[in-house]
């Protein structure tokens, strides 16, 4: 009789246990389950920003040849400034020069870095004008 009720005890103790771990569990599960949903749902707002944010391929590609063109069209005023100017002039030519320069790495190098796509077009822009209206100073002060 005390087997009877040990055993009867322990069976009510094990399925008591039982049941309280698999509610556990349970509840776990759906926790799990919420928690996975909102880290998509971050996942997904994120990965929207940032597509938002990036430029697509061939917005780049046109934004790189129409850019190049520029460039070399600088390179083209500076090898001309070069020739003739003299040398007391010859370090704002070089200055240029060095800009123009930079703004081609600059170009180049967006690809690898894929910052916010609008915020690297208006600066870079810019500070294209700003080389424009550089050489345009030049050339009316040597007039």
């Amino acid at each position: 009789m005390k087997n009877l009720k040990r055993n009867t005890l322990l069976a009510a103790l094990f399925l008591s246990a039982t049941l309280f771990i698999s509610c556990q569990e349970k509840k776990s599960a759906e926790e799990n389950l919420v928690e996975a949903q909102e880290d998509l749902n971050d996942v997904k707002t994120e990965a929207q920003e940032d597509a938002q944010n990036l430029a697509t391929q061939a917005e780049y590609d046109i934004f790189k040849a129409e850019t190049e063109v520029k460039i070399q069209a600088n390179k083209v005023r500076i090898a001309e400034l070069k020739v003739n100017t003299n040398a007391n002039d010859m370090e704002r030519v070089n200055n240029l020069e060095a800009k123009n320069s930079e703004l081609d790495e600059r170009l180049k190098g967006y690809e690898s870095y894929k910052t916010d796509w609008q915020k690297f077009k208006e600066e870079f822009n810019s500070d294209m004008n700003e080389l424009g209206e550089s050489f345009k100073n030049f050339t009316e002060d040597k007039k």
